[in-house]
């Protein structure tokens, strides 16, 4: 069976030929953006009418994907292993 990627979903959102739902559960996370990086998350969020935060979301789980894809499996493993500490602070942030 067919899973579409992260950036395919997306791009069916902002060019209206898709729709999708998004997870309620988040973290709340304090970043700071490039503002070039910003112009474009806004100009995406005003043209299609979805929220700020599933915007930056799918656009950064769509990087994710990407990148993960253009690196070796013993790599991914490496570089996003989740460890007993890593689960422990994000759970925490969740509460």
């Amino acid at each position: 069976m067919y899973t579409p990627k992260e950036v395919e979903i997306l791009a069916a959102l902002v060019t209206g030929r898709g729709t999708a739902e998004h997870s309620p559960n988040a973290v709340q996370r304090s970043i700071r953006f490039w503002p070039e990086v910003s112009l474009q998350i806004d100009a995406l969020v005003d043209s299609t009418g979805r929220t700020r935060n599933e915007m930056v979301n799918r656009l950064v789980q769509a990087g994710l994907e990407s990148l993960q894809e253009r690196l070796t499996p013993e790599e991914v493993d490496a570089l996003f292993r989740v460890t007993p500490d890593v689960l422990k602070r994000t759970m925490e942030e969740c509460e």
